[in-house]
């Protein structure tokens, strides 16, 4: 008869996945919040997100922004506020310090100082209009912060989507993405869009950057079910389309070259409409 092999050194696909991430370097998470419901949802997608990785995550920090650029009286009222919303939180995140700080300045550099080496920031969706021509996403992305989520009010079912724009996807990009869905036990998509007129060999070059992420991808995470889809259509309008039905998207961007793509990065982090990871790609981070 034959035996199967039942060696404790021998894991399937999945738990060798598990054992992967569970491995890999333990990332700090900070969340900008100032209780409005934006922010509320967007710390309660944090605080989900780190309960799925409570091994990977080494701690969560609270960040309020006041930006009129000084300490008043009502900071220490606001400060109190914020650790009280820690404390509550605490108890959903047993083991993983959370902290919260109150900070002067412009948001997006307020934000970005607060942040420091922390990997992953995650902002609300709600406007900022004393910003102009950029979103916050995207002035993190170009102030240096590697990984920026920002997170709608209602998040829907679906895949992790990796939207690959004009080339093969950087190993930060795919980072994010292959952990963003073996967290959530969820297939992954490669997403390239084709406009309309595209000229044949443009389509020969998206079908090759897809197909080269799948095998990336699916190198950095075995377990992991990779799909590849390339689309037709208006660029932003057909990303928003998909968008629409993805439990977490991830775009990318060059910081070095930040004209590049700012019209799919502005289309869909104006108005979001699943969580959205905004990376940049020149970044070395490929943890």
């Amino acid at each position: 008869m034959n035996r199967v092999d039942e060696s404790p050194h021998r894991r399937t696909s999945d738990e060798q996945m598990v054992h992967d991430l569970r491995t890999a370097r333990r990332e700090s998470v900070l969340v900008a919040y100032d209780g409005s419901p934006t922010s509320v949802a967007a710390l309660d997608w944090a605080v989900a997100r780190a309960r799925r990785s409570a091994w990977g995550t080494s701690r969560l920090t609270l960040v309020r922004v006041e930006r009129d650029g000084r300490e008043t009286p009502r900071t220490d009222e606001r400060l109190h506020d914020l650790l009280t919303t820690a404390r509550t939180k605490q108890d959903e995140l047993p083991g993983i310090p959370i902290t919260a700080r109150v900070v002067t300045g412009r948001v997006d550099q307020a934000l970005r100082s607060a942040a420091g080496d922390d990997d992953v920031v995650v902002v609300g969706s709600g406007l900022q209009p004393h910003l102009l021509r950029r979103t916050l996403g995207e002035r993190l992305w170009l102030l240096g912060v590697g990984c920026t989520l920002v997170v709608p009010p209602l998040v829907v079912d679906g895949d992790v989507t990796l939207l690959v724009d004009d080339g093969e996807p950087s190993q930060a990009a795919l980072a994010v993405a292959c952990t963003e869905a073996s967290l959530r036990s969820l297939p992954l998509d490669l997403v390239a869009v084709l406009d309309d007129d595209a000229k044949a060999d443009e389509r020969e070059d998206l079908q090759e950057s897809l197909l080269r992420g799948r095998a990336a991808a699916t190198s950095r995470a075995p377990g992991l079910a990779v799909r590849t889809r390339l689309l037709r259509g208006p660029l932003v309008e057909t990303a928003r389309r998909v968008s629409a039905t993805s439990a977490l998207v991830v775009i990318e961007g060059d910081s070095t070259r930040p004209d590049r793509g700012h019209r799919l990065r502005e289309g869909l982090l104006m108005d979001v409409l699943a969580p959205t990871a905004l990376v940049d790609g020149h970044s070395a981070t490929t943890a």
